[in-house]
């Protein structure tokens, strides 16, 4: 299974979001998002779009979701 962290950390690779850590007591870690990752939005924003305009034609397994794609496509 892919991690929420896991995600992060690749995106953090991807230089798309940087991770600052805050020390404290309880050390805080604190995501931000990079230009190169901000540069991403728009594009992220019109696929957005195109899903919300074709939703209702699509028929997709109410069940089904993208985690469940990954371990197909992993062979898990």
């Amino acid at each position: 299974m892919y991690s929420s962290i896991d995600q992060l950390r690749e995106m953090e690779e991807d230089q798309l979001i940087t991770r600052t850590v805050i020390p404290g007591t309880q050390s805080k870690v604190v995501y931000s998002i990079t230009d190169l990752g901000r540069s991403r939005m728009p594009i992220l924003n019109q696929m957005y779009q195109w899903g919300e305009e074709r939703i209702s034609t699509l028929q997709v397994d109410p069940q089904f979701s993208i985690n469940d794609q990954a371990t197909r496509d992993s062979g898990k």
